[in-house]
């Protein structure tokens, strides 16, 4: 093991090593916008997905910092369009990494999405970063874009960067037909944003699984426990997670455990093939960047003792770094797949159902019970047994569903019937998240009138909507005191 000050030198390598990269993908990013050589590459996707992503990978720093981080996504806003998720996300990501860094303990950073208008096929939607910042001069504003530039020398000093970020979004905008706004003064903050035109899409064409899907995850997963370590490698079907980081490490093998699948951990490549040589793994899913030995030299590695054998190992990518470019090269040494940090627990499903050997996909479902007016127990599985984590969530659901209503009551005002099917489709889905069966089904009862262009169904079918969600939200208040009492 290494003593204090070793620790402290390997950490700072670590971290300029970090940093080092950053600027080498900025650099490539520039030099292929400029060259032209950079093409979007969209399809349907969830802004609100996108959204919590990027929340989830800011909200750490952001409360180390004592900053309030917050989003919030128009519920009129389509849930599936049509843009470049990669892209669209390096922009956010880099309007919401500068909020923070240049905002003081106690202060408040706002990521959101605003419909400002609803054409025939597309959404007109503005998404912007608000901070309660230092703000920026008038002087600095006029090079804010320019290529390793800062607003001013002395926050180069202070907070650092490539000056290669601002530049970069504002390429990528660009492609996108959307200018970047920006609307800052000394001492009063600064808001970035950008207005794009979205082709909707079907739900249905989304690559991301929909929150309706978590229901299915949690009645798959109940009374089923992972399987020892042993009888997983018995039987072919131990799944090796490798990363450098501890707490990523037990984050991840918490969510495969709870998925049903058994798990062994390495901290680097060199010791995931030591690992390997025991045999019996299924899956291995690998951190890209790891000191000793990296995720790519692993695969590599990995293919090379694979050659000419029948058995191919698969292979997943686990990594923060979503560029098209990132991924390809993963392809190249033949990793299989990739997902993406925060790792979200329907995606990991769909990627342990696809990859590992039939015998660990989980058994086909018993047909449901039938409904109850609220069974929590497929809540208290998603959030592990965790009363605290139950209440948070069931306290989000009840301000999100307000929300919904309110969206639903809009469009019933204003006869739009697209609105209703929206508002309706957002209810369901989080309704059967909860296990709230009663509001599921009105929800789908006025989903489906409204997908039938039936208005006189969607008349009748909107208070028994209404009614059932007072009556969960009384439930879940009555709940609430009972645990407290």
């Amino acid at each position: 093991p290494l003593d204090a000050e070793q620790q402290e030198t390997v950490d700072t390598v670590r971290e300029s090593s970090k940093s080092l990269l950053r600027l080498i993908d900025d650099v490539l990013d520039f030099s292929k916008i400029e060259a032209g050589k950079l093409e979007l590459m969209e399809e349907p996707a969830s802004l609100a997905q996108m959204f919590e992503s990027a929340y989830q990978t800011f909200s750490g720093v952001a409360s180390q910092k004592g900053v309030l981080l917050e989003q919030r996504v128009d519920p009129l806003i389509a849930n599936a369009l049509v843009l470049d998720r990669l892209r669209l996300r390096q922009i956010v990501n880099n309007f919401l990494s500068n909020a923070i860094k240049f905002t003081a303990d106690r202060g408040r950073v706002e990521l959101r999405a605003d419909l400002l208008d609803r054409h025939e096929h597309c959404d007109r939607v503005r998404i912007s970063v608000r901070d309660t910042g230092v703000g920026i001069d008038a002087r600095a504003l006029e090079r804010l874009f320019e290529p390793f530039s800062q607003a001013d020398a002395a926050i180069e000093r202070r907070y650092g960067g490539t000056g290669l970020g601002l530049a970069i979004c504002k390429r990528l905008a660009a492609l996108m037909g959307a200018p970047i706004e920006v609307q800052s003064a000394p001492g009063a903050g600064t808001t970035f944003g950008l207005t794009l035109t979205l082709r909707r899409a079907d739900d249905t064409e989304l690559r991301l699984v929909q929150p309706m899907a978590i229901e299915s995850i949690a009645r798959a997963v109940q009374g089923r426990g992972a399987p020892t370590v042993d009888a997983a490698r018995a039987d072919g079907r131990l799944v090796l997670v490798v990363d450098d980081h501890p707490i990523n490490r037990r984050m991840l093998a918490r969510q495969m455990n709870a998925l049903g699948y058994a798990v062994q951990t390495a901290e680097d490549g060199r010791e995931a093939l030591e690992q390997l040589r025991r045999g019996g793994f299924g899956l291995v899913i690998t951190d890209c960047q790891m000191p000793v030995m990296d995720g790519y030299q692993l695969a590599s590695a990995i293919r090379r003792a694979e050659a000419g054998a029948e058995l191919r190992l698969p292979i997943v990518a686990c990594t923060a770094n979503v560029s098209h470019e990132s991924l390809d090269e993963c392809r190249s040494v033949g990793m299989d797949d990739a997902i993406t940090k925060p790792v979200e627990l329907a995606t990991l499903k769909q990627v342990l159902d696809r990859w590992l050997p039939a015998a660990m996909v989980i058994e086909a479902e018993e047909a449901p019970p039938a409904p109850i007016e609220t069974d929590f127990a497929a809540l208290e599985d998603l959030a592990q047994g965790d009363a605290e984590l139950q209440r948070d969530l069931l306290d989000d659901f009840r301000k999100a569903n307000a929300d919904d209503l309110k969206a639903a009551a809009r469009a019933v005002d204003t006869v739009s019937i697209d609105g209703v099917r929206r508002a309706a489709h957002r209810i369901k889905g989080a309704a059967r998240m909860v296990g709230a069966a009663r509001l599921a089904n009105a929800a789908a009862r006025l989903e489906e009138a409204a997908q039938a262009g039936d208005w006189q169904r969607v008349s009748s079918s909107w208070a028994p909507l209404q009614h059932e969600s007072i009556r969960l939200d009384e439930r879940i208040a009555r709940n609430k005191s009972e645990n407290s009492a």
